[in-house]
């Protein structure tokens, strides 16, 4: 695959985030700092709610960020629902805008469960290009799990941390409207190299 070709992919992915989770942090003090405040972190571990969201980007483009919500008598996240508030509102007209003007997007998603099902009936329908078939363990291969790595540092470095739902959600969007998906586009370049030796290794540890 040419770099002509990686510049039309629009690369999506769901990331979930959890209330109250945010990492190990180490903390160096000095002696006599033992219990000040600045020092010690809060440990949140009852009543812990998670945010799933979903987003895409592509060369110099980012798409909305979509926070995903559960519908009545649905146990979690399925296809419908990743329809519903994904596909048809988001990408249906993102497609279309690349195709009429730009050269043909390239929709890139992974083999989750709710890309399933009745996602994939809309997408055949809509007959739209797919960076498939796509490999089920391959977080290195996809350029916005970089962007879900980097949000999710900049959150835990936040203080206050955010520990409630609607804080957490709140913080999520504004460091996702601070992205300029330029800053990630650079791995692009070394996508086929990545490729090459994930082969290489027969799906291994690389250098990369």
């Amino acid at each position: 695959m040419d770099e002509d070709v990686l510049r039309r992919v629009i690369w999506s992915d769901e990331c979930t985030f959890e209330t109250g989770k945010r990492g190990r942090i180490w903390v160096t003090r000095k002696a006599g700092e033992r219990y000040c405040q600045d020092c010690m972190r809060s440990v949140y571990r009852s009543g812990r709610t998670s945010i799933m969201i979903w987003g895409a980007i592509g060369w110099g483009y980012k798409s909305p960020l979509v926070f995903l919500e559960k519908v009545e008598g649905s146990k979690g996240y399925n296809s419908t629902i990743y329809r519903d508030q994904v596909l048809i509102p988001v990408v249906t007209p993102m497609m279309e805008y690349f195709n009429e003007f730009e050269e043909p997007a390239i929709f890139m998603e992974d083999g989750s469960r709710i890309h399933e099902g009745f996602a994939r009936r809309y997408r055949l329908q809509m007959d739209w290009e797919l960076l498939r078939p796509w490999p089920p363990s391959s977080p290195d291969f996809n350029l916005i799990e970089k962007v879900w790595r980097h949000i999710k540092l900049r959150i835990t470095q936040r203080y206050p941390f955010p520990t409630s739902l609607e804080g957490l959600r709140q913080a999520i969007q504004e460091e996702w409207d601070a992205i300029d998906p330029m800053d990630f586009m650079g791995p692009l370049e070394k996508w086929r190299d990545i490729m090459r030796a994930c082969i290489d290794q027969k799906g291994l540890a690389t250098r990369f």
